[in-house]
């Protein structure tokens, strides 16, 4: 399984088995894991100062 972070509500990552997708709606600033978790170039600056921060690191995160 791995989380989609910062994907457009219904978009492509949406009904993809093996993928969390996580919209607006869910808030992907409040994904705390277990699954490791990737998002796209453009959705680097929404995830500001916590990039590289201790928590994203232990949980995985795959930041571009």
């Amino acid at each position: 399984m791995i989380a989609a972070l910062y994907v457009e509500t219904g978009g492509g990552y949406f009904g993809l088995e093996g993928v969390d997708p996580w919209d607006e709606t869910r808030d992907a600033r409040k994904y705390a894991g277990p699954w490791l978790a990737g998002c796209s170039a453009s959705a680097v600056p929404a995830l500001g100062p916590r990039r590289n921060s201790p928590e994203t690191v232990l949980h995985g995160t795959i930041s571009a």
